[in-house]
Order: structure tokens, then C-alpha cells, then sequence
């Protein structure tokens, strides 16, 4: 028997985590189960954190800073473990970065560390968490700490506005081109889940 194919695989975790999030998203266990996942969004692209803070927004929309407050905490671990991650690696690339551009590596590297930390923060205020910028601004040599915070704050922001819109102006969010395609498509897989889940149960 031959083995399950990588992508095959993710796509089974990204359904079952979806599932989870529209059966279960009312209880405030969610909460903390989703975001715990969501920590994953920095190595496992695709991670349906935006559809379990979209399903925790609705169910349990008392909860809203909860649930920005958990899922930006759960973005800065992740950050935190990329960072763990890259310490390995990241003697070999400031001596091959050296060797690559001489006396001018010190001002480059300075020079991402500062703007490094002011582009992840940005970054952060969008869905998609930004992995590649945030290695490079590690592997610069900016200070753990520092970038952890940006990509906590920049995901705050983002979670914060997601929900506030999502509960207090549904009009504005729906008018929104990205946001309102992600509502309709929650809105017709929470319709599939739940009626297959009344199947099962009939």
C-alpha cells in the first residue's frame, strides 16, 4: 500500500480543522484548540485560521478580544518557533553573507534588521502570516524578542479589525472584495457540514 501523498494529507488537516471550527466553534474550548493549530500557520500553509476566527466571530461574538487576543498570541509563537528553528542555521548564513558581499554585509544586515522589523509589523496587519520576511529579518540578526512582538501587534490589528467588522458592520464586510469572498464561501461550507453532520445523525 502505497503512502498518503504530503499535499493530500495538509488538505485532510485543513478539513478536519474546518470541520471542527463549524461544529464546534460556539464552545469557548474552541477558543484555545483553534488558535493552538493556528500556531502551525507559520510552517503549514493553508491552515484554515482565518475560516476558524471567521467561525469563532460569529458563534461567539461576546468573545471577540478573547479570540483576537489568542489567535495574535498564537501568530508570535509561531513566530517564536521559526526563530528556534533558523538559530541552527543562522551562523552559516551571517558567515556566507559575509563572504558574499564583504564589508558591505554589516550595513545591509543593519539595515534589514531595522526596516526588517517595520516591514513585518506591516505584513502582519494582512491574512497570510509573512514567513519569508520574517525569516529574513531573523536571519539578519534582528533581535527575537522584537520581531515576535511586531508579528503579535501586526496580528492584534488585524484580528481586532477582521472581528470588529465582521460583528459590529457585516455591510462594510460584505462590500469588502477579499472579506466578503471569504464570508460567502464559510457561509456555504458551514451549510455543507452542517447538513452532512444531520445526515449522520438521522
Amino acid at each position: 500500500m502505497s503512502a498518503p501523498e504530503p499535499g493530500a494529507c495538509r488538505r485532510g488537516l485543513v478539513e478536519r480543522v474546518a470541520r471542527f471550527a463549524v461544529l464546534h466553534g460556539s464552545r469557548r474550548r474552541a477558543i484555545a484548540a483553534l488558535s493552538a493549530v493556528s500556531v502551525g500557520d507559520f510552517f503549514v500553509p493553508a491552515l484554515p485560521t482565518q475560516t476558524s476566527v471567521l467561525a469563532l466571530g460569529l458563534m461567539q461574538p461576546q468573545r471577540a478580544a478573547w479570540i483576537a487576543l489568542a489567535f495574535a498570541t498564537a501568530a508570535a509563537l509561531g513566530a517564536a518557533l521559526l526563530a528556534l528553528l533558523l538559530s541552527a542555521v543562522g551562523g552559516y548564513a551571517q558567515q556566507f553573507g559575509a563572504e558574499q558581499f564583504g564589508a558591505d554585509w554589516t550595513r545591509i544586515t543593519g539595515r534589514v534588521q531595522v526596516l526588517g522589523l517595520w516591514a513585518v509589523f506591516a505584513a502582519s496587519i494582512f491574512p497570510t502570516p509573512p514567513r519569508l520576511l520574517t525569516a529574513a529579518t531573523l536571519l539578519a540578526g534582528a533581535a527575537v524578542p522584537a520581531v515576535v512582538a511586531a508579528v503579535f501587534a501586526g496580528k492584534l490589528i488585524w484580528f481586532a479589525l477582521f472581528l470588529g467588522l465582521l460583528i459590529k458592520a457585516p455591510a462594510v464586510l460584505a462590500r469588502l472584495p477579499v472579506l466578503s469572498g471569504a464570508l460567502l464561501r464559510f457561509r456555504a461550507f458551514q451549510a455543507a457540514v452542517l447538513a452532512g453532520d444531520r445526515g449522520d445523525n438521522s
